[in-house]
Formats: C-alpha cells, structure tokens, sequence
C-alpha cells in the first residue's frame, strides 16, 4: 500500500466544492453527512494505492518464516545484529552440523551443537527455501568453521543449482575432528553464503577428548589394551585352530 502524492492538488479542489456544497445555506444534516462521506471514500481512493501482488508476497514470506527452525532464526538474527543486511529472497529455514563416530554398531550420524574431538568427523547441512523468482540459476553456497580465535578452519563451496522451493543442502566432505590437532576447543561458528552473502552464522561448542580431560586415565585405558593385545598373542592355539591352519597350509602347497 502506497500514497499517492500526485493527486494531492485535485483532492485539494475536491474538498473545498465538497465543504462549500456541505455547509451550504439549505443543505441538511442528512445531505451533509453524506457529501463528507463521499469525499472520504474518494481521498482513500485517490491517495491510497492498493498493491495486491505485494501483499500475496508478504503473506507468503509470512508464512515461510513459520516454518523456520529455532536454530535458523538465532542464526538469522545473529546476522542482523553485525549489521549485515539480509537483502535477498532465498531465506535459510534449518542450519545445523552432522557428526560422526564409529562404534560396534558401524558409523553413527546426529546432529549436533556441542561436539567432541572424541566425534569421527563433523560437516554442515543448510535447508533453503527458494522462490520462484530466484530459481533456474547457478548459484554458490558456501559453508565456514570459524574457531574460537577467529581463525577459518573449515572451507566448503558447492555449485549449486537451485529450485524453486525447498532444498537440503549437506556438505560433501567433513572436518576431521578426532587426533586433529589444528582442531582447538571452544566456542565455534557456521556461517552459511549464498553468492558472497551471508544468510546464516550459527553458534557450536567443541569439547576436548576424554585423552585431553583424564590423561591419566587414557594412559591407563592404553595400558590395558596393550596388555590384553599380548595376552592374546601368548594364548596358545586350541585343536581346531592348529587342525585349520595345518589344512590351510596344505591346500597352499
């Protein structure tokens, strides 16, 4: 909805035929009340400029915003606060980071906000919502790991085209986090750009290893592992081991 200043000097003239035929000698109540109500209506239509395209627009960023995760939205907001502006229609809906560990049961994946170097790996995932009008094209989205002195330790771009709607986006490739020594604990950022822009800066914690927090106790723990190692190797071979190795060894010859 915009004013429109253009037809302030006609509605000028309007109202002076309009108050000189209301107030005029004979005119009653009733005709009076009726020509100010008629002026009314005609100022909002000459002043007032409808724009029904804008305000569907706005009910749709309205209700996309809806569907933003609590992650999203401090991320967003953390970057109005540096006083960057989030000029641009694609709009960040989820930010967050994937870890993995291996274990006895295989190759665990979560998602995370308080990471530990004891963790395989960690890598960056963004969902973007893409308007019509912004998609069909090329566009770069680039993922970054500042650590707790500021430094940039995690770089990953990817060429992406987008579409119109909802897009998952998950990096190719992970930081390495266990035995990584250029990897120090402490307060962390993902920042997410879109062509240069940053849409995102989502706030993460990484705790040092259990080795890092009890050395003592990790020595320990190595101790015995290399201990039952050797107990193991000492532990002689039982019949059928010594039957399947002597079968083995026949069948080699």
């Amino acid at each position: 909805m915009q004013i429109r200043a253009k037809n302030l000097s006609w509605l000028a003239v309007v109202a002076a035929m309009t108050v000189l035929a209301a107030f005029a000698p004979g005119t009653g109540p009733t005709m009076t009340a009726a020509l100010l109500g008629v002026f009314g209506l005609a100022a909002a239509a000459s002043l007032i400029q409808f724009q029904p395209g804008r305000l569907v627009e706005q009910s749709r960023s309205s209700l996309t915003a809806l569907r933003m995760s609590s992650e999203a939205r401090e991320a967003v907001e953390r970057v109005r606060r540096r006083g960057n502006g989030l000029h641009g229609s694609v709009m960040l809906l989820d930010v967050g980071l994937i870890t993995t560990v291996s274990g006895p049961e295989g190759l665990v994946m979560r998602r995370a906000r308080d990471l530990s170097k004891d963790d395989d790996g960690v890598r960056p995932f963004a969902v973007l919502h893409v308007p019509p009008e912004d998609a069909d094209r090329r566009s770069i989205i680039r993922f970054e790991f500042i650590d707790s002195d500021g430094d940039v330790r995690y770089v990953h771009e990817m060429n992406t085209y987008l579409r119109d709607g909802e897009m998952n986006l998950l990096a190719d490739h992970q930081m390495p986090l266990f035995d990584n020594e250029g990897v120090r604990a402490g307060d962390w950022d993902l920042r997410v750009y879109v062509d240069n822009r940053l849409v995102g800066a989502h706030p993460f914690n990484v705790s040092p290893s259990l080795e890092d927090r009890f050395p003592r106790a990790a020595q320990e723990r190595a101790a015995r592992r290399l201990h039952d190692e050797e107990r193991e190797q000492d532990t002689p071979l039982r019949l059928e081991d010594l039957l399947r190795e002597q079968s083995r060894q026949r069948h080699e010859r």
